[in-house]
């Protein structure tokens, strides 16, 4: 119930917002493959890394990070965390702003749902955003 919950407000907001109100996006991460004693959450993250990797993504690439995130699914499997290696800030142009957090594995992090989505993960790989 809660995952069909979740997948509506999903719905919604992707129906009201779309990849030509995308101004700019900021990617924020550490090597996908660093180790470290305890998962990191999407509200530690900016604390718990000394060197982070700050990419300012220009408006054509954020609408393509945005149309890619749309594309997500809900993960099969129940998630109550994900260890966090980075962050995807997309600013819109009615002044809003939107935090997405990633795990190494391709699976996203957004408002309090899970999502899934390895294409934009390789694609953040590919575009040199977000280092293996």
């Amino acid at each position: 119930m809660l995952r069909q919950f979740y997948f509506l407000l999903f719905s919604l907001f992707f129906q009201s917002v779309n990849a030509q109100n995308v101004i700019k996006a900021t990617v924020i991460s550490v090597p996908l493959s660093i180790t470290t004693a305890f998962a990191i959450s999407c509200q530690i993250f900016d604390d718990s890394f000394d060197k982070k990797k700050v990419s300012n993504v220009k408006k054509v690439d954020a609408k393509n990070l945005y149309t890619l995130f749309r594309k997500s699914k809900i993960p099969q499997q129940e998630r109550k965390h994900i260890d966090v290696r980075g962050k995807i800030m997309l600013y819109f142009d009615n002044k809003t702003s939107r935090k997405i957090c990633f795990d190494e594995l391709g699976i996203f992090l957004y408002e309090k749902g899970f999502l899934e989505n390895r294409p934009l993960l390789e694609y953040l790989i590919e575009h040199k955003l977000v280092e293996r």
